[in-house]
C-alpha cells in the first residue's frame, strides 16, 4: 500500500489475497475501500478477517459492502497468469478467475529455520511451532507452543506417565 496512493488506486482492479485474517490486511482493505479500489478479496478462512475484533469486523464488511467489494471466503489462490487471477473454492473446488491491475498479498513470511541442520547434526530434538508453520492466531500459537514442549519433554526424558516421582 505504500507505493500506491488513494488517487491510483481509484477504479483499479485490485485482488486482495489474505491468508492472515489480521488487523493489518483489514486496514489495508478500509483504505483501499476508501481510495475506491474495486476490491476482489480472497481468502481460505470461513469469513474476512477472522483474527480481528467483532466490532471492527462488523464495520469492516459494512464498508466493503457499500464499496461494491466481491469477498470470497474459503478460497485459495493458486496461480496469476497475464494479469488474471485464478483462484479456488476450497469446498466446491469452483475456479475464479478475476482480472487484476494489482495483487495485494497478506500473507506470512518465510520461517527462518537456519538453525535446523546445525541442530539435526548435533542430534538435538526441537520443534517447529507458531507461524513458523503457518500464520496462526496468537491463542492457537501459545497451544501449539505448549504442545511442542510437551513433545520435546516426553521425547528427551520418556514418558511423563513412566518417570518415577521424587
Amino acid at each position: 500500500m505504500a507505493s500506491a496512493s488513494a488517487g491510483e488506486l481509484a477504479g483499479q482492479r485490485v485482488v486482495v489475497v489474505d491468508n492472515l485474517g489480521n488487523h493489518d490486511v483489514a486496514v489495508a482493505l478500509d483504505r483501499m475501500a476508501a481510495a475506491s479500489a474495486r476490491i476482489c478479496y480472497l481468502t481460505p478462512f470461513l469469513y474476512p478477517a477472522p483474527n480481528v475484533g467483532t466490532i471492527h469486523l462488523d464495520g469492516l464488511l459494512r464498508r466493503l459492502h457499500m464499496a461494491g467489494a466481491e469477498l470470497h471466503p474459503s478460497t485459495e489462490f493458486v496461480e496469476l497468469r497475464a494479469g488474471m487471477v485464478v483462484a479456488r473454492h476450497l469446498h466446491s473446488g469452483a475456479q475464479i478467475n478475476h482480472r487484476a491491475d494489482l495483487v495485494v498479498a497478506g500473507i506470512a513470511s518465510r520461517p527462518l529455520l537456519t538453525l535446523a541442520p546445525i541442530l539435526d547434526d548435533l542430534r538435538i530434538p526441537y520443534q517447529v511451532a507458531g507461524d513458523a508453520v503457518a500464520a496462526r492466531t496468537a491463542l492457537h500459537a501459545f497451544r501449539e507452543g505448549a504442545n511442542a514442549v510437551l513433545r520435546l519433554e516426553t521425547q528427551i526424558l520418556g514418558d511423563p506417565n513412566r518417570r518415577r516421582r521424587r
